[in-house]
């Protein structure tokens, strides 16, 4: 019974990268890799963390740096592909937590040897049965530019409202 505990529980703090059976080259050295996001252990009673409530998103290739993601205990990473056409992939994540369905978007990419917010990130409705994804894409009129599926809180209507951003600036 301990053993199948144990089996349960890593089951739901670790989370494969959307298209799993895929490896992608997140980096840009012509090398395949996978990713992993790692949850940290939570106590639902209590609504607490070991450690932190922070979540990272690993890769098989230990010189790509983890992503750490704040006030996170779960989520699905979405590998959006290369945005920009860098040569790197960026990859989005919508961090779960005990209460409330609604929730920022993040989008990272890989700049150098640390990961960076791709757009400033957005507000979602993440219990919206009709999500439709990727909640980031190229803006096929304006370039350098992305539309994103955000979410206004304000409006009542939990539906999804396209807007064209430009890249977060560095910082």
């Amino acid at each position: 019974m301990k053993k199948l505990f144990v089996v349960l529980l890593l089951a739901v703090t670790v989370f494969e990268c959307r298209a799993q059976s895929e490896n992608y080259d997140f980096n840009g050295d012509g090398k395949k890799e996978t990713c992993k996001l790692v949850a940290p252990k939570t106590n639902d009673e209590t609504y607490d963390c070991e450690g932190g409530c922070n979540c990272r998103i690993v890769f098989s290739d230990p010189k790509i740096p983890a992503i750490t993601i704040e006030n996170c205990i779960g989520g699905t990473p979405d590998i959006l592909g290369d945005l920009d056409g860098n040569g790197t992939i960026e990859i989005g994540l919508i961090p779960e937590w005990w209460t409330s369905c609604w929730s920022g978007y993040h989008v990272f990419t890989l700049e150098g040897d640390k990961w960076v917010p791709f757009v400033d990130s957005f507000s979602i409705y993440a219990c919206d049965e009709d999500m439709q994804k990727p909640l980031i894409k190229k803006d096929p009129k304006n370039k350098g530019q992305y539309i994103i599926q955000y979410y206004d809180m304000g409006d009542g209507s939990f539906a999804p409202t396209p807007k064209s951003v430009k890249r977060a600036t560095k910082k």
